[in-house]
């Protein structure tokens, strides 16, 4: 009898044990949405060199937000995001791969349905929750395992720009590094004065070979008055033909040219759009396309928005800057 009561007894405070170590556990030890990225996985990687590229710089590039799914954000695995983001290292991570060795991380996601409709302390709050934790981890990783001491550009497209604002606070800290940085591509997101007045060790690009700079632009036709839920206030944006920020006209004439996907692949077309930065909205403005035909089909983007466009519009125009501005870094 008394080994009876000897193994109940056991037994229930073994069950006691499990019930409260799973009462402690919070909902982000449990869900795989909340658990970071390990960064020595292979698979953790879409593009990974391991410190083999033949080129003399690197672009630690992250890609814009791929997830759709129903939950206000993802786990690393998530099959239709790294989709997503295999098919947009086509179109806009290959433009960094002429001039620079491309590490491309996948990373955990916002919804952008969910993350671009908060409001702005919220939204800071659910960005450094998820994507700026594992953005912040894909990047020390590569600093200190694949990066030998090469320079280094860093690269995104809308939430992978976002993301990116945590890594460029993270140099602040870092004068060893902020040594070799050229330059940080914001594209598709907000380069703000308070964000720089907050990290002096940086500032926004005012030209074509300028170093240690953040180069932003959100493209949308003319005339647009309603909001852009990736533009805010006090948005700086450069022109991605002439590389200044006055609002001078640039002319599709003086374009080297866009990279659109058609039935399935991509074609250039060369001098195909115009650009002029309207400093009051803090955009580039477009005028040589019809919006209609570049409508973004998730109801958050209005009309006129052509956010998927700031990478394929001026792709060649890019292409050359990053090549120009790596060339004056080591002049």
């Amino acid at each position: 009898m008394k080994n009876i009561q000897m193994r109940f007894l056991a037994f229930f405070a073994i069950a006691c044990f499990v019930f409260l170590a799973a009462c402690s556990c919070s909902k982000h030890d449990l869900d795989p949405r909340y658990v970071t990225t390990d960064y020595s996985m292979a698979n953790n990687w879409l593009v990974n060199p391991q410190g083999s590229g033949s080129k003399a710089v690197d672009v630690f590039y992250l890609y814009p937000t791929t997830y759709s799914g129903a939950e206000n954000s993802c786990p690393v695995s998530d099959a239709g995001m790294r989709a997503g983001a295999t098919k947009n290292r086509q179109s806009n991570a290959s433009v960094y791969e002429q001039t620079a060795n491309l590490y491309m991380p996948f990373y955990r996601q916002m919804s952008a349905s969910y993350v671009l409709t908060l409001p702005e302390a919220e939204h800071d709050k659910a960005m450094r929750e998820i994507p700026a934790v594992d953005g912040l981890e894909a990047f020390k990783y590569y600093i200190e395992h694949y990066n030998g001491g090469r320079p280094f550009l860093l690269a995104g497209h809308s939430q992978g720009s976002n993301t990116l604002l945590y890594v460029i606070e993270y140099l602040k800290e870092k004068p060893e590094l902020m040594e070799r940085f050229i330059a940080a591509y914001i594209i598709g997101y907000s380069v703000t004065p308070d964000f720089l007045q907050k990290n002096p060790h940086v500032s926004f690009a005012q030209g074509r070979t300028d170093q240690k700079v953040l180069i932003s632009w959100n493209t949308e036709s003319p005339g647009l008055t309603v909001p852009n839920p990736v533009v805010t206030p006090g948005a700086l944006a450069i022109n991605p033909i002439t590389w200044t920020t006055g609002e001078a006209y640039a002319g599709a004439d003086q374009s080297l040219g866009a990279r659109l996907e058609e039935n399935g692949g991509f074609i250039d077309r060369p001098h195909f759009a115009d650009a002029q930065v309207d400093r009051g909205r803090g955009v580039v403005v477009c005028s040589t396309v019809d919006p209609e035909d570049y409508r973004i089909p998730i109801a958050i983007f209005p009309l006129g928005v052509l956010h998927g466009c700031d990478y394929p519009f001026y792709y060649y125009d890019l292409q050359q800057n990053v090549a120009d501005r790596v060339a004056a870094y080591f002049q």
